[in-house]
């Protein structure tokens, strides 16, 4: 039951890695400033993330005996500390082009 529910979860965000990189790829046509580019990058990310976290439950359930559907489960916490990591590292990215941005506009 843990496999499918991790093969579910990975595809999920499968599809919104394989979205959000879409529109990375026409950034240009798109228009996309720095900002939203950083923010898609961001998206990209943060659903590569799940998806590792998704894979390692799979792997544990796959090689685990008969407890690791529990520890299968649990490791979903994990989402939340690397989300936040995740959010920490690409907000600072954000932040400074926001930065330059004001800088640009102040000249």
């Amino acid at each position: 039951l843990m496999i499918i529910y991790g093969l579910g979860f990975i595809a999920v965000s499968v599809i919104f890695v394989v979205l959000y990189y879409h529109a990375y790829r026409q950034r240009t046509d798109l228009d996309l400033n720095e900002m939203e580019v950083t923010d898609t990058r961001s998206s990209v990310q943060s659903h590569l993330l799940n998806i590792g976290v998704g894979m390692l439950s799979i792997l544990i359930v796959a090689v685990g005996g008969q407890k690791s559907p529990a520890w299968a489960g649990m490791i979903y916490w994990l989402i939340g500390p690397l989300q936040a990591t995740n959010g920490v590292i690409m907000g600072r990215r954000r932040k400074k082009l926001e930065e330059r941005a004001r800088a640009k506009s102040a000249v």
